[in-house]
């Protein structure tokens, strides 16, 4: 036998009252607990919005870096991959990547969202934790053209007689250098001194090629040991450029989502093609 439960109309308003008062922010994420932290509008009333949002991440991070198995020295050094404002709904998306000795530390990645209001939508953080208490390298023994030509070894491809650095694209930084095509490449080459993992999952001190090659369609992204020349990660960008383009392509045969708007997609990727791309 059922019941039928009467609720008060009194103590309904109430109870609903109570639950539209809990702050969105800690409905959005269900797989971290949020600490709490004050918040401000994104609206015009700030001097500069981007600068607001950024500030809110970062303190975000910070207030729930407990959550994420993070420490102070995980969150000392983080540069912005994305920042933008959809149109259609004002959400603010920022996209982080840490840093470590000045270098950029590889598929660390981080994505906070806000509302036009300031509150945290959804976030999420992919950061390597207790980066300063690991073993890292601050030197490379192989330089960026020994890197490359190892990186060019890897895919067969045939070695240059010369390696020339462009001038107009030679920077301050002594990290990051630029070479000729050299008959390897169909585009300059850039070569940058980074933190990348291994197979393990272990950071290590490596050099970042990317070459358009000449012999075929691939783009081939790839990081290989600043020790030893060991090749520790690579990608193959042709596959992405043809998925986009294939995609492109039959939007038109694709039905509409209706009006359900999606808001965050941990396992997403936005891709600056050809040169970059930003991972959840």
């Amino acid at each position: 036998m059922y019941r039928r439960l009467l609720i008060p109309p009194t103590f309904a308003f109430l109870a609903l009252t109570i639950l539209l008062s809990v702050p969105f922010s800690l409905l959005a994420d269900e797989d971290k607990q949020t600490a709490s932290f004050q918040s401000s509008p994104l609206n015009d009333a700030v001097p500069d919005p981007e600068e607001a949002a950024l500030a809110l991440a970062h303190r975000y991070l910070e207030a729930n870096q407990e959550s994420y198995g993070l420490t102070a020295a995980d969150l000392q050094d983080i540069m912005v991959q994305s920042l933008y404002t959809s149109a259609h709904n004002g959400v603010t998306h920022i996209y982080l990547r840490q840093r470590f000795n000045g270098l950029e530390v590889l598929q660390s990645n981080a994505a906070v969202h806000l509302l036009p209001d300031g509150r945290i939508l959804t976030a999420n953080s992919q950061f390597f934790t207790h980066i300063d208490v690991r073993s890292l390298a601050t030197e490379p023994r192989l330089t960026a053209a020994e890197a490359l030509l190892t990186t060019a070894a890897h895919f067969g491809l045939q070695r240059p007689h010369t390696l020339t650095e462009l001038e107009n694209f030679t920077t301050d930084d002594k990290n990051e250098t630029t070479f000729a095509p050299s008959g390897l490449s169909e585009q300059p080459i850039p070569v940058t001194l980074v933190y990348a993992p291994d197979s393990t999952g272990a950071l290590e001190l490596a050099w970042s090629t990317i070459i358009y090659d000449l012999t075929s369609d691939h783009i081939w992204y790839t990081q290989v040991s600043a020790l030893d020349g060991r090749l520790l990660h690579t990608e193959n960008w042709t596959i992405t450029e043809l998925w986009a383009h294939e995609s492109s392509s039959r939007q038109n045969n694709i039905g509409s989502l209706g009006s359900e708007e999606i808001f965050d997609c941990a396992a997403c990727c936005m891709f600056h093609l050809p040169l970059h791309a930003i991972c959840n």
